[in-house]
């Protein structure tokens, strides 16, 4: 039987549930408090609910949620839960909230716990509300979904003695009466006469011969070879409402596709060892005022810079292939709703870490009160002046860059079964505190290991290559005091690495033991490309479980090429995504082709990633492949035909 059309899911469509932190009995509680104690009492009683878990449900399979915790990796206490500790003087708890009330940290105590093997390492953490972890979960799931188009049909007339059956589950009670136009299939019911067309499946809508759609290859041609949507309209002869109805058919397709050649292909592969290379862009919004919004003469404009949005990506070092891609953006939210949730769950006087929408930039509507007795503070009006400044604009909000990392790991890993994980990042605390949270028990048990990849800043292109040059012919020299100056530089600089941990230490020990307090500093890396200069690997696991040779083999894949290459194609190819144009008048950047509406550039990313992976092939050992034949689930390049007609 054919595949039915697919539309893009809503939370409806999906199989997700998320439940919060709180019971029913205790939201009922908490709505007769919130009206008979003061605000900070509010508040404060349920502080304590910072590290209770919450829930999501993903297709049937149950995961709870707590990544509240020690974060730091050669501490004793990292990824344990909270503890009280009763039996103790003044009875500490491992972990206390510490700042104010509107930006909550927490830290780890040294509490004298015998049973705990280790060292005490001092750190702090910001404190993550659960609750919107797994709303942001959930929105990736959706916005990466699809689901079959379903139609109420009336194939009987009211008198109709066959009006129970239908032409799918009793086929022998209608004709066929031919196709229409648009390649849906008629059905005449034998007794009343009654004709009904029904929608075409896939292989109706989408072949070769279907004219409605016959630009989408040139049209998907276009998108991908940085062509702005003006020239691509005047091109395809289109209107822009056509181009971003395209633009939508051609990511359903694409998520059709990885449906099966990568969410399926995954299940049936268990890797030995994963590396994976994540990083962010930033790029800015054309931030434009809605219809009838515009500003009156005179009036200040808090929304008139660029607001800064992130895509985060993760890539294999290994193939290239790119996991995932995710715009820390949610198109479909409406601030006027966030009321709702403000009025069942009181988020206007919790603290941000029990929050449903603390993921947002705006978590709660604000609905502070006013009186004689009491005035809201300056931060409040700030607040509440900036929620009503947003609502003239474009409808969605920012996520805060640290629950979309989050949500992004928690889905990559739920994606590949691996029995070992390697990350490579530049030096970005969002992302090491992320990793560290999302894959604790692979790095508790040593079998994950995050190393950070940094090269000089501020360096000439000319100085840069000076650097490179230099270092490759120190290895050189190196190899060929050694007798190995026939080997492969990849071959040169493992035996230089692991020479090196067979001579120097990595990690500074705390005295008398053999637990490794953080690393000794960055080592230099004798691989450093000619854009690089020089580059420098730090150690943010403990890695002492490996042997020096195994060690040399991972750190001398460690680099962030992988996902540069991914984010330096996605400029050029991509115009939306373009870095910034100078101004005539040479005194600023300009976002011109920037767009407004981050769904659409959610888009554009899942549509890239879909043709870098499947489609574009660049040479691996004298043979041309893509990242999706070298990671191994795909065994051979499509096209984008293969794609837009995919059934």
């Amino acid at each position: 039987m054919n595949k039915k059309i697919k539309r893009l899911s809503t939370y409806n469509d999906i199989d997700v549930y998320v439940e919060g932190p709180f019971s029913s009995a205790e939201i009922m509680q908490r709505d007769v408090e919130y009206k008979t104690l003061s605000p900070e009492a509010f508040q404060k009683k349920y502080i304590s609910y910072i590290n209770k878990p919450s829930k999501i449900g993903i297709n049937g399979k149950a995961h709870s949620v707590q990544l509240n915790f020690c974060t730091q990796p050669f501490c004793k206490l990292y990824g344990l839960d909270q503890k009280r500790y009763t039996s103790l003087r003044s009875k500490p708890s491992r972990y206390k909230i510490i700042g104010s009330i509107d930006k909550s940290d927490y830290m780890w105590n040294d509490i004298p716990d015998p049973t705990i093997p280790g060292i005490f390492v001092s750190g702090t953490a910001t404190a993550m509300s659960n609750w919107s972890i797994c709303e942001e979960i959930s929105r990736l799931i959706k916005i990466n979904s699809v689901t079959p188009l379903k139609s109420k049909y009336k194939f009987h007339t009211g008198t109709c003695l066959s009006k129970a059956t239908n032409p799918f589950d009793n086929p022998k009670d209608f004709h066929k009466r031919g196709k229409s136009t648009a390649g849906s299939q008629k059905y005449q019911c034998k007794e009343c006469k009654k004709c009904t067309n029904v929608l075409p499946a896939i292989s109706g809508g989408f072949n070769y011969h279907q004219r409605l759609d016959g630009i989408l290859i040139d049209f998907a041609k276009d998108i991908m070879s940085h062509m702005p949507v003006r020239r691509t309209c005047e091109k395809l002869k289109i209107g822009s409402n056509t181009y971003y109805s395209k633009l939508e058919i051609l990511y359903k397709r694409c998520l059709e596709f990885l449906e099966l050649h990568e969410t399926q292909a995954f299940k049936k592969i268990n890797f030995d060892e994963i590396m994976i290379n994540t990083d962010s862009l930033q790029y800015y919004l054309n931030n434009i005022r809605l219809k009838g919004k515009g500003k009156k003469p005179g009036e200040e404009d808090e929304m008139e810079s660029k607001l800064l949005t992130y895509l985060i990506a993760s890539v294999d070092i290994n193939s290239g292939y790119a996991f995932r891609s995710d715009i820390a953006y949610d198109f479909d939210i409406n601030l006027r709703k966030l009321l709702f949730d403000t009025n069942d769950y009181h988020c206007d006087r919790s603290y941000p870490f029990l929050r449903k929408n603390n993921r947002l930039q705006y978590s709660y509507f604000p609905k502070f009160s006013r009186s004689v007795t009491r005035t809201i503070t300056p931060k409040q009006e700030a607040y509440e002046e900036s929620f009503f400044d947003r609502l003239k604009y474009v409808e969605g909000c920012h996520v805060h860059y640290i629950y979309t990392a989050a949500a992004h790991l928690f889905l990559l890993k739920e994606l590949t079964v691996s029995d070992k994980w390697h990350f490579v990042t530049d030096d970005d605390p969002v992302l090491k505190s992320t990793i560290f949270r999302i894959f604790k028990d692979e790095i508790k048990s040593k079998n994950s290991h995050y190393f950070i990849c940094q090269y000089p800043p501020k360096l000439t292109l000319s100085e840069a290559g000076k650097r490179s040059f230099r270092t490759r012919n120190d290895l050189n020299r190196w190899a060929k005091l050694r007798g190995l100056e026939n080997e492969g530089v990849m071959e040169k600089a493992r035996k230089y690495l692991e020479e090196y941990f067979d001579n120097y230490p990595i990690y500074e020990f705390a005295p008398g033991t053999n637990y490794p307090t953080k690393s000794l500093g960055q080592i230099k890396s004798p691989l450093a490309t000619k854009s690089e200069g020089e580059r420098y690997i730090d150690f943010k696991t403990d890695t002492t479980n490996l042997s020096s040779e195994e060690l040399a083999r991972i750190v001398s894949k460690v680099s962030n090429f992988a996902v540069d290459n991914f984010f330096q194609e996605l400029r050029r190819r991509v115009n939306l995504l373009e870095r910034p144009l100078m101004t005539a008048r040479g005194d600023g950047k300009s976002y011109i082709y920037a767009n407004y509406n981050p769904r659409y550039a959610q888009y554009l990313v899942t549509i890239f990633r879909t043709f870098y992976n499947f489609c574009w092939t660049k040479d691996t050992f004298g043979k041309r492949l893509t990242p999706a034949q070298k990671i191994g689930i795909a065994d051979k390049a499509y096209t984008i035909k293969d794609i837009i007609y995919f059934k």
